[in-house]
């Protein structure tokens, strides 16, 4: 198969999709396809571009805030740039690249890709919209609020909570918030990110996560922080900053829970094929999710690869699992 690889951009995540592409193009050429690379940044690679790129890091905070720019993309669309490609695989994070723009562009010229389509892209992105979802198909999720400008700062609000961008990955932007005097620059934050700013009560408990995989929930999975009380940026792609066990050492009936609520996000949220549910258990064992993942990360320290691999999926056969059933 002819595929024609997304990646990088210039989100904040552009170093999470590099990561990921790098796995995904090495699966894919084992596999023989002839893997192309797109980065939108930059157009199609060269080969000395795609290894320059490829040997990127994740560095230990993410990328200087650029606006995107999806111009070149519709150029190539324009130019019919895609059109000898059997399947466009997305491997990009974040952004313009998972909220439903760059769906939406590969849409109208019907072309195959990977993931989900561009109305639930945009739903799952936007955490507000997403949670009304829930709410309407009775899924536990922590009650939030809408930040507005003349929000009160001093108006009584139930410590702690989790203050984040609307629509950001990788916990880009995101705090935690214990008393009202870290308010103001947690929202500062955010908004850099965001102009609409979501305040999350914050559940105390475990922190769970189920891959999906053929529209079936894969195996349930528990981060660990090893440092702070959440699961930031740093502790996601930094070795040694969280532990990650799959399949999680939970009860079989919790177990059986969660795998059912996460294929129920997914298809409430109109998803295809992949993606990846996180959630929250108090004490109580009350599960509550937090977001649905459109395009979870594909790098070896993923969650989503670790899911399907705790089930005996390999790398390889996870991948092959993505492209065969494009949009």
């Amino acid at each position: 198969m002819k595929i024609a690889l997304l990646l990088g951009g210039s989100s904040m995540e552009r170093d999470i999709s590099i990561s990921s592409a790098k796995q995904v193009i090495s699966a894919l050429r084992y596999l023989g396809h002839d893997v192309h690379t797109v980065d939108l940044s930059l157009g199609f690679l060269s080969q000395a571009q795609e290894k320059q790129i490829l040997d990127r890091k994740i560095k230990l905070k993410p990328p200087k805030i650029r606006k995107e720019d999806e111009s070149i993309f519709y150029e190539f669309i324009l130019r019919d740039s895609f059109l000898k490609f059997d399947l466009i695989f997305i491997a990009l994070h974040g952004g313009i690249g998972e909220n439903g723009t760059i769906q939406s562009i590969l849409e109208k010229k019907s072309l195959p890709f990977t993931g989900s389509d561009s109305n639930s892209s945009s739903l799952a992105m936007s955490k507000d919209k997403s949670k009304k979802v829930f709410l309407s198909k009775k899924i536990l999720t922590p009650s939030w609020q809408v930040f507005a400008d003349n929000y009160d700062l001093h108006s009584d609000i139930d410590f702690p909570v989790i203050v984040k961008p609307d629509s950001q990955g990788s916990t880009v932007g995101l705090s935690y918030v214990d008393q009202k005097s870290a308010m103001k620059d947690a929202i500062d934050l955010a908004k850099i990110f965001d102009k609409k700013v979501i305040i999350e009560k914050y559940i105390a408990g475990r922190e769970l996560t189920v891959g999906i995989l053929c529209d079936k929930p894969l195996s349930v999975g528990e981060i660990i922080p090893k440092r702070g009380s959440i699961f930031d940026y740093e502790s996601k792609y930094q070795p040694g900053f969280a532990e990650e066990v799959f399949p999680a050492n939970i009860s079989k009936n919790l177990e059986v829970k969660i795998k059912e609520i996460a294929k129920n996000v997914h298809d409430s949220l109109g998803l295809n094929n992949y993606s990846r549910v996180d959630f929250r258990v108090d004490a109580d064992e009350r599960i509550w999710c937090l977001e649905a993942n459109t395009l979870p990360g594909l790098s070896d320290s993923s969650l989503l690869p670790k899911s399907a691999l705790a089930v005996g999926i390999s790398f390889n056969d996870l991948c092959n699992k993505i492209i065969s059933k494009p949009l």
